[in-house]
C-alpha cells in the first residue's frame, strides 16, 4: 500500500513542473559588447565538472528564476543598466546566491561587502583559510588543496588580479601578501561570493599551457589547481540547495576511477613484455589501453619495431584491451610546430610517409603523418577503428587537435594532469590559443607514470615510486577524481609495480579503460537533469534522455540523501529507471544504475618463478590428486607421477597452455604407497611427494 501511495505521489508531482534547483550562468555579452569566450567557456566547463544542473542565460529575468547565479565576465563600471544592478541587489537580498569575479562596478560593492580594490599582476599564491573553505566544500579539507600556486617566482608579472578591501565580507582565501583573494558576504537573506581572479586565468589558461609555471610538479604529484574552483562551486551548490543532486565524477558505484594505459614504444615492449602485461591484466578482469608506436623506419631513435609484430597486437586486442596510437616516429621535437608542421591529412599514407630523426632534428615528420598513418597501420593489423592518440614524450604540437579531428579521433592523452592543473577531462582548444575555437577532441590528462625526471625508476627503487603513485591515487580518490596511469611495458618488474598499485587501491576504485572512461565522461556532460523534493521528503530525479540512451555508468550524489524517504529516477518519457542506492560520505547517498567489479587480485604475478600459487591436494588421498597452479606466461607444461623406484606411473599433462589459473587431476587409480610428482614449466622444474592411503 505504501509503495502504491509513493507511486501516486510521484505521478502527481510529475504533473507539475519540476522545481528549478539549478544554477544560472548569466552571460552578459549583450551588455559588455563582445562575446567573452574565454570566461564563458571556463565557467561552463567548471559547471560540467562540478556536475550540478545549470542553464546559460543572456537575460537576467530568466536567470533569477534559479537560486544561484554565476556571472563569468568582469562587471565593469557602467556596463550594466541600473535596472540590472537593482535586480541583482534585490535578488541577493531576497535569498539568492550570486558568484562574481573581478568586480569593478562600485554600485555592487555594497552587496559584495567591499569598499574598494587594488589591481596587481604580480601575485604568486592563493592561500586559503582551511576551516572556512572546508565549511563551503567538504572536498577542500587539506592544506595542499587550498594553497594554490598561480605564478612562478621566476616571472616578474603574471595575469591580472584584484584584491578587495573588506567592509562586511569575510575572506575565504588570501594572496601571499595577506590581501583578500576570495570573499563571501551575507547581504539580506542571500550571499555574494567574489573572486579576485578571472575564470579564464585559473581554468582555460592552464589547459592551453599559457599559465605562468603554476604547476608544483610536472607529473607524479598531487595537483589540484583548477579543480579547486570546481570543488568550491559544487560545495556552494550543496550548501544552499536542500538535498542537492549532482553528477558523480566516477563510474557507477565506485569512489574513484583508475585508468591504466601503456606506451608501447620500444622493441622490448612490443615483442614480448606487452603480451605479459596484457595477460596479467586479462586474468584479473582488467581492461587497459595500449598506445602503440608504429615505428617502421630505422633512425637514431630506434630500429623498425613495427614490422612483423601484428600477432602480438592481435593478442592484446583479443584479451579485450583497447588499442590506441602513440604516433609513428615518436620524435622529441614533435611539439615544435616550425619543424613538425600540420601536413596534408588527405594525401598522406604509409607508402609516401618517411619520417626520420637524425639525432638532432626531425625530417619529413608532420602531424597528419603521425596521426593518419599510425591509425591506418593499426587498423590493418588489428581491424580496429583507432579513436585515441598520445604524442611521444607528451610533446604537444599546437596543430595536433586539427590533425586528430581530420582523422576522426575522439580522445587525446598528450598532457600531464599536473601540467594542465586538472585531473578531469576537458574539450581541447585548437592551436592551443585562449581565443581559439573548442575542439571536438576530449583531452584526458595523465596523472602518474613510470617516467621520473629526477632519480629515474629502476629495478632497485620501483617500490619507492609505487608508493608515490599510491599517495596520489589516494588523494585523488578522496575527491572522486580520476587517476590515469601511464606505464611502459618494457620491464617485467613493472608488472609487479602495477600489481602493487592495484593491490593497494583505495576502497571501491574502478579500473576502466581509457576510451570507455572518455565515453562515460562525454555522456556525463551531455546528460542533464532536474530534481524536486516533496514536503514529506520524497525525491524525483528527472533525466533529459530516455533510459535506452542512458549510460548506465552514470551515477548521482545526493546531499543528505540518507534522510530521504524515497527516491525515484524518471527518464525523458516519464518511465521509472531502476536504480540502486548506497551510503556516500557521512549522510549522503549515491544513486547508480550498474555494479562495478572491484576484485582485480584473482591472479598473482611473480617475476622470479614461472609457476606460482601451486598446490596438490588432498594429500594424503585415497587415489586422486588435484593439481592447482598459475602461470605467469604462456608455457609448455608437463606433470608426471613417479613411483618410489622412479618409474613413470602417469603423465597427467604435457602440452602448451596459456597464462592464468589452471586445474587438473590424475585419472589413473593408484595403489597404496608413496609417489612423487614433477611439474615442468618450460625449463623450470618443481618436485614434491604425495601419499595414497
Amino acid at each position: 500500500m505504501k509503495r502504491l501511495f509513493n507511486l501516486l505521489l510521484f505521478i502527481a508531482l510529475l504533473g507539475n513542473s519540476i522545481a528549478q534547483n539549478r544554477v544560472s550562468v548569466f552571460e552578459t555579452t549583450s551588455y559588455i559588447g563582445f562575446e567573452d569566450k574565454e570566461n564563458n567557456f571556463s565557467v561552463n566547463h567548471a559547471m560540467k565538472v562540478a556536475g550540478v544542473p545549470f542553464s546559460t542565460y543572456s537575460s537576467l529575468e530568466d536567470a533569477i528564476q534559479n537560486p544561484i547565479i554565476i556571472i563569468p565576465s568582469t562587471i565593469e563600471v557602467g556596463t550594466l543598466p541600473q535596472t540590472i544592478i537593482d535586480s541583482l541587489s534585490s535578488y541577493v537580498s531576497n535569498g539568492g546566491i550570486l558568484i562574481l569575479s573581478q568586480l569593478k562596478e562600485n554600485q555592487l560593492f555594497n552587496i559584495a561587502g567591499v569598499s574598494d580594490y587594488s589591481y596587481s599582476s604580480n601575485k604568486k599564491m592563493i592561500i586559503g583559510d582551511l576551516q572556512k573553505l572546508n565549511d563551503e566544500s567538504y572536498y577542500l579539507d587539506q592544506n595542499e588543496e587550498i594553497n594554490l600556486k598561480i605564478c612562478d617566482t621566476s616571472f616578474v608579472t603574471g595575469f591580472g588580479t584584484r584584491n578587495y578591501v573588506n567592509t562586511t565580507a569575510i575572506t575565504l582565501a588570501f594572496f601571499e601578501d595577506s590581501s583578500s583573494a576570495i570573499l563571501k558576504n551575507q547581504f539580506g537573506n542571500g550571499q555574494v561570493y567574489l573572486f579576485g581572479l578571472s575564470w579564464k586565468d585559473v581554468i582555460l589558461r592552464n589547459q592551453v599551457s599559457k599559465d605562468y609555471k603554476a604547476a608544483r610538479s610536472y607529473s607524479n604529484g598531487f595537483e589540484i589547481g583548477s579543480d579547486f574552483y570546481f570543488f568550491l562551486i559544487r560545495g556552494i551548490f550543496e550548501k544552499y540547495i536542500p538535498f542537492a543532486v549532482s553528477k558523480h565524477t566516477s563510474v557507477s558505484n565506485s569512489n574513484s576511477s583508475l585508468i591504466i594505459t601503456h606506451d608501447v614504444d620500444a622493441t622490448s615492449a612490443i615483442s614480448d613484455i606487452m603480451t605479459d602485461f596484457s595477460s596479467y591484466e586479462y586474468e584479473n578482469n582488467i581492461r587497459s589501453t595500449y598506445f602503440i608506436t608504429t615505428h617502421y623506419n630505422h633512425d637514431s631513435i630506434a630500429k623498425d619495431f613495427w614490422t612483423g609484430y601484428e600477432d602480438q597486437i592481435l593478442s592484446v586486442k583479443n584479451k579485450n584491451h583497447e588499442i590506441a596510437s602513440h604516433s609513428v616516429s615518436h620524435v622529441p621535437d614533435f611539439d615544435n610546430s616550425t619543424i613538425v608542421q600540420l601536413g596534408d591529412c588527405d594525401e598522406v599514407e604509409h607508402s609516401n610517409y618517411h619520417p626520420f630523426y637524425n639525432g638532432t632534428i626531425s625530417n619529413d615528420v608532420t602531424v597528419c603523418g603521425e596521426v593518419s598513418v599510425s591509425k591506418q597501420l593499426l587498423k590493418e593489423a588489428a581491424n580496429i577503428d583507432v579513436k585515441s592518440f598520445r604524442a611521444g614524450y607528451l610533446a604537444y604540437n599546437k596543430n595536433l587537435l586539427e590533425g586528430l579531428e581530420s582523422m576522426n579521433y575522439s580522445y587525446n592523452s598528450s598532457n600531464s594532469a599536473n601540467n594542465v592543473l586538472t585531473s578531469f577531462p576537458y574539450q581541447g582548444h585548437l592551436t592551443l590559443s585562449m581565443s581559439s575555437d573548442t575542439s571536438s577532441i576530449l583531452e584526458i590528462p595523465n596523472t602518474i607514470s613510470d617516467v621520473f625526471v629526477d632519480n629515474r625508476i629502476s629495478e632497485d627503487n620501483y617500490m619507492e615510486k609505487v608508493a608515490i603513485w599510491k599517495s596520489v591515487q589516494k588523494k585523488n580518490s578522496l575527491n572522486h577524481s580520476p587517476t590515469v596511469l601511464l606505464i611502459h611495458p618494457n620491464r617485467l618488474w613493472k608488472i609487479v609495480a602495477e600489481q602493487s598499485l592495484i593491490r593497494d587501491l583505495t576502497e571501491n576504485t574502478a579500473i576502466i579503460p581509457f576510451e570507455e572512461y572518455g565515453q562515460y565522461w562525454k555522456d556525463r556532460v551531455s546528460t542533464d537533469f532536474d530534481f524536486e523534493i516533496s514536503s514529506d521528503s520524497n525525491m524525483i530525479i528527472q533525466l533529459n534522455i530516455t533510459e535506452e540512451k542512458l549510460n548506465k555508468s552514470l551515477s548521482f550524489s545526493l546531499k543528505n540523501g540518507l534522510t530521504l524517504n524515497n527516491i525515484q529516477v524518471l527518464d525523458a518519457d516519464g518511465k521509472i529507471v531502476k536504480h540502486s542506492e548506497l551510503k556516500h560520505h557521512d549522510n549522503d547517498k549515491l544513486v547508480y544504475f550498474s555494479e562495478i567489479n572491484f576484485d582485480h587480485s584473482i591472479f598473482t604475478y611473480d617475476e622470479t618463478s614461472k609457476l606460482i600459487n601451486y598446490s596438490v591436494y588432498p594429500n594424503p588421498s585415497n587415489s586422486i590428486f588435484n593439481f592447482k597452479f598459475s602461470l605467469i606466461n604462456d608455457a609448455n607444461v608437463s606433470i608426471k607421477l613417479f613411483d618410489e623406484l622412479g618409474n613413470v606411473v602417469e603423465e597427467i599433462m604435457n602440452n602448451a597452455i596459456e597464462l592464468g589459473n589452471h586445474f587438473i587431476s590424475n585419472t589413473k587409480k593408484l595403489n597404496q604407497g608413496m609417489y612423487f610428482y614433477k611439474i615442468s614449466v618450460d625449463d623450470q622444474h618443481y618436485f614434491g611427494k604425495v601419499i595414497v592411503n
